[in-house]
């Protein structure tokens, strides 16, 4: 692979729970990942892509997630982890049978042009809430969050305007032009509400 130009491998973990690689149906179990990586340790770098918000996840698991990749990473197994907020995507298990995974509400953008096809926002039955979700989302894309600034940014939602205190161009560069560009989608809903409800987000592990 090497005289071939691969430098690095970027694999979809999305998460180290059991129950949920099962939910996922993605075929493989926590203690394959951890025999792979073993295996292939000093053979060539390792970049992890996780999620958040998985449906019926718990906030107990998405924690234990995060703090299995710090480790993998901190034993060097894995160069890095990069987190992304769950979502729908048509065609998808979840998106055609969403009652056998007790998904509800949701607000579909398809078929409609210049929007992503996909599915942000929804309501499970189990699990964290989407808001509570997408706080622990929020955390692990920017551990620093912390240390910026308060800001009073005028940011228009639907038509209306509300304040935000976060620097628009960081998050657009993460979350993506497609996300924060399209009003119907619940990020900057969810934005004002980590303002207005959760305040400062201590960076993960400085907790005392």
């Amino acid at each position: 692979y090497k005289q071939a130009g691969c430098q690095i491998f970027h694999v979809g973990i999305e998460t180290f729970s059991n129950r949920l690689l099962r939910i996922m149906q993605k075929g493989i179990t926590r203690e394959l990942i951890d025999e792979i990586l073993e295996e292939v340790h000093g053979m060539i770098p390792i970049h992890a892509y996780m999620m958040v918000g998985i449906p019926g996840e718990t906030e107990e698991e998405a924690e234990q997630s995060y703090a299995m990749a710090q480790a993998y990473k901190k034993k060097g197994r894995i160069q890095g982890a990069v987190y992304s907020l769950f979502q729908l995507v048509p065609g998808s298990d979840m998106w055609q049978h969403p009652e056998k995974y007790r998904i509800h509400s949701l607000q579909s953008t398809q078929g409609h042009d210049l929007k992503p096809d996909i599915c942000a926002d929804f309501e499970v039955e189990d699990g964290m809430t989407r808001k509570q979700a997408f706080a622990l989302f929020f955390r692990y894309l920017f551990p620093e969050f912390a240390s910026w600034k308060n800001q009073t940014l005028a940011l228009a939602v639907d038509g209306s305007t509300i304040p935000c205190r976060y620097p628009l161009g960081y998050l657009q560069e993460y979350l993506h032009d497609s996300l924060i560009y399209q009003n119907d989608l619940p990020f900057q809903r969810w934005l004002e509400f980590l303002d207005e409800n959760n305040g400062p987000i201590v960076p993960y592990g400085s907790q005392q």
